[in-house]
C-alpha cells in the first residue's frame, strides 16, 4: 500500500500551503479501510479500551482545548458504547483508534501510517467514507509541523517551535472557517522544575475576534484539589450573586449554569431577573414561564478571584469527568443565596438549555421545601 502522492514532506512551507496539499490528497485519497487493515492489523500486539482517544497527534490537544483525557477500561465493555479500542504494536505506537458511538452505524476506525519522518492518520467511517486525513511532520525527533483536513471543510495547520531546552514553547495556527482564516499563536510557558505551567492564546482579527484577542489563558497548573476550587469558588459565587438579588425588584430570579461543557466559558454562572404574569402550576414549563415575561440578564461583578477559579474549575472538571459536579454547584450556591437573600423574590435553579422543557416547579423542588412551595403557589 502506498502512500497517497498528493503527501510530500512540506515543512519549510507556509501554512497556507500545508493546508492546500493536504486538500488535495483528500480529494485524491482511494484507500479502502481493508486495504490498511490489511497492513496494520498483523502488526497490533495490544488493545486498550477507554473512554476517550488515548493518542493525539495535534500537540497539547488536551490542554489547549480543556478535553477529557478519559478512563482506561479493564476490560471490553460489555455494551460498545461511546468507548475507544486502540491498537498498539510491540514498540508502543498507536496503530488503530476504533470508536463507537451512540447508535450502530455512528462511529469510526482511525489508521496510523508512518513513513520517516512523517506520519499520517486516515479516519474512515463506518460506510466506508473519508472522513478526515491529519498529518504531522517530525525534524530531529520533534514534531514540527501538523494539519488536518475533513470532509465538513475544517482545516487546520500548525507549526511548533521550540526553546533552547528543546521545549515546545509556541505554536502558529492556521484555521480556515469558511470564507476567511482565524490566525491563533499559542504560547507554553513552564515552571521551575520545568512542568507544563501555562498556555496563553493570542488571536487576529476575524468575524469571530473583531477586535483580535490576546493573552487568553486556555491552561493553567494548579496545585488546588477539585474540591478545594469548589469551595473557593462557592464561596465567591455567592458573594457575587447575593447583593444584586437583594437589590433587584422583580418577583422572580433565575441563577443559570449555561450550557456546561460547551464551550470554555460556562462558569461563572449567570443571573437572570424578571416579572412573569404567568401563575406557577404544576404542568407550567420553564420555557413557557419565562416567556412571559421579557428576562432581564444582569451583569454581576465577577473579580480576578472568581475568573481564575471559574477557569480553572472548567479545566478541571472537564479533564477529570465531573460531569455532575457543575449542577451540584448550581444548587449549592442558588440554596445559599436564596438563604442570603433574605428577601421575597423566588430563585429558579436552571441548568441551560435542558431545563427549558421542564416544569417550574420541578425546578423550585431542588432548594424549596414542601411549605415554602405552598406558599408560592
Amino acid at each position: 500500500m502506498s502512500l497517497d502522492s498528493a503527501l510530500k514532506p512540506y515543512s519549510m512551507q507556509t501554512l497556507k500551503k500545508l493546508s492546500d496539499t493536504l486538500k488535495k490528497a483528500f480529494k485524491a485519497h482511494k484507500t479502502s479501510a481493508q486495504e490498511y487493515s490489511e497492513k496494520l492489523l498483523p502488526q497490533v500486539v495490544k488493545y486498550v479500551w477507554s473512554t476517550e482517544p488515548q493518542y493525539y497527534m495535534e500537540q497539547l490537544f488536551i490542554e489547549r482545548g480543556s478535553r477529557s483525557k478519559g478512563r482506561i477500561l479493564k476490560t471490553e465493555p460489555e455494551e460498545l458504547y461511546r468507548c475507544h479500542k486502540t491498537g498498539y504494536d510491540k514498540d508502543g505506537n498507536v496503530l488503530t483508534e476504533e470508536y463507537w458511538g451512540g447508535h450502530p452505524s455512528n462511529g469510526y476506525t482511525k489508521f496510523f501510517v508512518r513513513e520517516d519522518n512523517q506520519m499520517y492518520s486516515y479516519t474512515i467511517e463506518r460506510n466506508g467514507a473519508l472522513d478526515e486525513i491529519e498529518y504531522l511532520e517530525y525534524q530531529d525527533g520533534k514534531p514540527t509541523a501538523y494539519a488536518s483536513v475533513s470532509r465538513y471543510k475544517s482545516v487546520f495547520a500548525e507549526h511548533y517551535f521550540y526553546d533552547a531546552d528543546d521545549r515546545l514553547s509556541s505554536i502558529k495556527c492556521e484555521v480556515e472557517h469558511g470564507g476567511y482564516i482565524q490566525e491563533t499563536t499559542y504560547d507554553v510557558t513552564y515552571d521551575s522544575f520545568g512542568a507544563l505551567f501555562k498556555i496563553t492564546r493570542n488571536d487576529g482579527v476575524s468575524p469571530t475576534f473583531p477586535k483580535g484577542q490576546t493573552e487568553a489563558v486556555v491552561y493553567q497548573k494548579t496545585g488546588y484539589s477539585i474540591k478545594a476550587l469548589t469551595d473557593i469558588f462557592t464561596d465567591e459565587m455567592i458573594k457575587a450573586l447575593t447583593e444584586p438579588v437583594k437589590a433587584s425588584k422583580h418577583k422572580y430570579a433565575m441563577i443559570a449554569l449555561d450550557a456546561a461543557f460547551s464551550s470554555d466559558d460556562w462558569l461563572p454562572l449567570r443571573l437572570y431577573t424578571y416579572n412573569s404574569t404567568d401563575k406557577i402550576t404544576p404542568d407550567v414549563l420553564l420555557s413557557d414561564f419565562v416567556n412571559e415575561d421579557p428576562v432581564n440578564y444582569l451583569d454581576i461583578e465577577i473579580n480576578d478571584k472568581l475568573k481564575g477559579v471559574s477557569q480553572l474549575l472548567v479545566q478541571q472538571a472537564t479533564v477529570q469527568e465531573k460531569y455532575d459536579l457543575p449542577y451540584k454547584l448550581l444548587i449549592s450556591v442558588t440554596k445559599m443565596v436564596k438563604q442570603l437573600a433574605g428577601n421575597d423574590i423566588i430563585i429558579i435553579p436552571a441548568d441551560l438549555y435542558d431545563d427549558y422543557s421542564e416544569t417550574v416547579i420541578s425546578l423550585l423542588k431542588k432548594i424549596y421545601n414542601a411549605k415554602e412551595l405552598k406558599a408560592i403557589l
